[in-house]
Formats: C-alpha cells, sequence, structure tokens
C-alpha cells in the first residue's frame, strides 16, 4: 500500500464507525453524500472539465419541491460536513459543489455553482467554488464574499 492509501485507510473506518452509530434517516443521507462525493470526484479524474460544465448548466424542469426540501436544505450541510470529515480527498470545495448540485438536481431543487478567485496577501491567486440555495451554502465557508465570482452554471 502506498502512503496515500495508508492515509485514507483509517478516515474510512472511522466514517464507518460513526456511521453505524446515525438515526436511519442519517444513514441513508450519508450513504448518498458519500455515493455523489465519489461520482464528482471520479467525474473530475475521468472527464474534460467541458463534459462537468455541461452537466452543471443542465436546465432541468423543477419539481414542485418537497415539503420535506427545507430540512434537507437544513440538514444537508452539517451532513457533507461529516462525511468529507475523515477522507481527505472528499475536502476539495469542487468535488462538494459538484456533489451538492447532483443532490439538488435529483431532487428538483434549484441552485447555483459559484466559481470564484482572489489574491490573497502573498499576491497569490487563491479558487473556490461554492454553491447556493436559498440559504445553503456548501462548502460552509464564510469568507465567499471576499471572491470575484468568474462563472456560475
Amino acid at each position: 500500500m502506498s502512503s496515500k492509501q495508508m492515509k485514507i485507510v483509517p478516515g474510512i473506518i472511522l466514517i464507518l464507525r460513526k456511521w453505524m452509530r446515525l438515526a436511519s434517516e442519517e444513514k441513508s443521507l450519508m450513504a448518498e453524500i458519500v455515493f455523489f462525493l465519489m461520482l464528482s470526484k471520479f467525474m473530475m479524474k475521468c472527464l474534460p472539465f467541458k463534459v462537468i460544465a455541461h452537466i452543471l448548466k443542465e436546465k432541468k424542469r423543477y419539481r414542485k419541491k418537497a415539503i420535506s426540501s427545507e430540512a434537507f436544505l437544513d440538514q444537508l450541510p452539517k451532513s457533507m460536513e461529516k462525511a468529507v470529515w475523515g477522507i481527505s480527498f472528499f475536502k476539495k470545495c469542487l468535488t462538494q459543489a459538484l456533489a451538492a448540485k447532483m443532490m439538488l438536481n435529483r431532487r428538483g431543487i434549484e441552485s447555483v455553482v459559484y466559481f470564484g478567485v482572489f489574491r490573497d496577501e502573498n499576491n497569490h491567486f487563491q479558487a473556490h467554488a461554492w454553491i447556493t440555495s436559498g440559504t445553503l451554502l456548501i462548502p460552509n465557508r464564510p469568507c465567499v464574499d471576499q471572491f470575484r465570482v468568474i462563472k456560475r452554471f
């Protein structure tokens, strides 16, 4: 096993232990989050960004919001943070934003993915991707106001 794989295994074991202690509704949401995080990571590794951008732009006919959509929007950021906590390759903002976009599209909830940049105090570019839907913000990074939006989907 490589050193990278050695770092992943303890994180997965820790997540599985925590997952076993969750209520059944939380287990299904966490499983869905992990599935879409893995799918988005796979897409970013295997597909050109042009294809991913097309997926982000895709305009679907949104169903009427389900009654539970507000509860889902409240629960998603917390659950996403729990899901990425032990596995470092899920902590990338683009992975989380893409996974959240697919989950929200699946439920017929409108959302917008933003790509932004800013220069830090050392004059280096910093980039960030995030998704909003109403008051939802994923990944939950309060400083998104300092980023200049260069593209939105």
